[in-house]
């Protein structure tokens, strides 16, 4: 009697539902194409992209401290060989750390190319378009910037990419990429307010801040000039 009881449960469960019931999105793409409408969406999407400046406290003690007078290893132990290679200068694909760093810095500008790419089809009002455009370029510089410190030439992917079209990107002269981070920072300045009103916005991207990002870009690029560094 019970299973005669779940297969017609069973039977009007599936009868009853309708077309599409069980087609899923997939879930690497949950919202992409459908996500960005209001400037609250944008917005947390913006937040999503700042989430990413949680990661910078450890990457510097990683691949700064080590390099640095402030932190030394004198042999590798289980579990550190790779801060140690760090600190001697023996950097290798298979580091998990640099692996992590490289990771995150991409994750970021991954997220800005979107929220970028996703503006053109809004109807947001310019003031709001250019804000949210500012603030995303901001934050995609200044993970660029760090990239450029650590690795010199690496690949510039200013919009979204497949998987397979990011491991085709090939790397980039320094010099080529500091020249689109000052494009990005001038428009930041132009289009960031001086400062935000609420304390929920504090931390945010203002003119100000793109300006000194900036003014560490172009200092960047002329050592690069008369010194030859990368």
């Amino acid at each position: 009697m019970k299973n005669l009881l779940s297969i017609i449960l069973l039977s009007l469960l599936l009868t009853s539902c309708k077309k599409g019931f069980l087609t899923l999105n997939p879930q690497s793409e949950a919202n992409a194409e459908n996500y960005y409408k209001t400037a609250k969406d944008f917005n947390t999407a913006l937040i999503g992209a700042y989430a990413r400046f949680t990661d910078y406290p450890t990457m510097y003690f990683e691949l700064s401290s080590y390099r640095s007078d402030e932190l030394s290893l004198g042999a590798p132990t289980a579990g550190t060989q790779d801060r140690y290679n760090i600190d001697k200068f023996a950097d290798d694909p298979s580091n998990q750390i640099l692996l992590n760093v490289w990771g995150n810095l991409y994750n970021g500008i991954s997220r800005c190319n979107e929220i970028i790419a996703r503006l053109q089809d809004t109807s947001l009002s310019d003031v709001q378009r250019s804000q949210i455009e500012a603030e995303a370029r901001f934050i995609r510089a200044y993970h660029y910037y760090h990239l450029v410190k650590f690795w010199g030439n690496v690949p510039l992917i200013t919009h979204p990419v497949s998987p397979s079209e990011s491991l085709r990107a090939g790397s980039v002269p320094s010099d080529q990429i500091l020249s689109t981070l000052a494009e990005d920072l001038r428009f930041a300045r132009e289009n960031l307010p001086e400062r935000f009103a609420g304390e929920a916005d504090l931390g945010r991207a203002t003119s100000g801040t793109a300006t000194v990002l900036l003014a560490k870009v172009l200092m960047e690029k002329k050592t690069m000039q008369k010194y030859n560094a990368y």
